[in-house]
């Protein structure tokens, strides 16, 4: 990803990104594909394709996903394929939260109230 991984995301939003995929073999990756999933959601995937990479090469493409499901601690895993086979595979450990769950401290509350007085 462009920046960092994606570690909390917001349920109702939607993560923009650019996804790097490098080349790091010595052989080209012919119309390599990364399909992204989480595993609170197994119904849930993206997939991206990128155009052929000789070795050393790399490659950026846009990605953008809505964000819904379950809140709580969740992994997203980004799996890399080439001529319908597995060549690599990273997670990454995220927290997904939903904005309608948050609650402001009676405190807070009173203070705002009192500043717009």
């Amino acid at each position: 990803f462009s920046g960092f991984a994606p570690r909390n995301l917001l349920i109702g939003r939607t993560f923009s990104s650019e996804l790097y995929l490098m080349n790091d073999s010595e052989q080209a990756l012919e119309h390599p594909s990364v399909h992204i999933t989480r595993s609170g959601d197994p119904h849930w995937r993206k997939q991206l394709f990128f155009p052929t990479l000789a070795p050393g090469e790399m490659k950026k493409v846009p990605v953008a996903f809505p964000i819904a499901g379950r809140s709580g601690d969740d992994k997203l895993f980004l799996t890399v394929f080439t001529r319908q086979k597995q060549v690599s595979r990273n997670e990454f450990e995220i927290f997904v939260q939903n904005p309608a769950q948050w609650r402001i401290p009676e405190k807070s509350r009173t203070a705002r109230q009192s500043r717009r007085s």
